[in-house]
């Protein structure tokens, strides 16, 4: 029995995603991870609305975080989001507010 996730995908349109349901394995143990999915609300390659979807399908813990003026690279971006920047951004530092939620998601998972 599987799960299926549409998401959308703006370069080719509504994209159904088959998802095996019960738990995940990997190299045949079991891998119920938590999950942290950090995206932007500049990202041009994922919608956000979509990664807040696959949360319903995830069958382990799920947290998401939509990060303002940050793109697919999870770099900050203050003017319009375009794959033309990619290059200059990949140079820069990851966005403050991506690090601090990756470490705080980290700490509270661990405890």
């Amino acid at each position: 029995m599987t799960s299926i996730a549409r998401c959308s995908d703006r370069r080719r349109g509504v994209v159904d995603v088959e998802i095996p349901s019960g738990p995940l394995t990997l190299r045949g143990s079991l891998a119920l991870a938590p999950v942290l999915a950090l995206t932007g609300s500049k990202d041009i390659q994922v919608d956000p609305a979509d990664v807040e979807r696959m949360g319903r399908v995830v069958p382990t813990p799920f947290t998401v975080h939509v990060i303002d003026d940050v793109t697919h690279l999870l770099r900050t971006e203050p003017g319009p989001p375009t794959l033309r920047t990619y290059r200059t951004q990949a140079q820069r530092p990851l966005d403050p507010g991506v690090v601090q939620r990756l470490t705080d998601w980290v700490s509270e998972t661990l405890r």
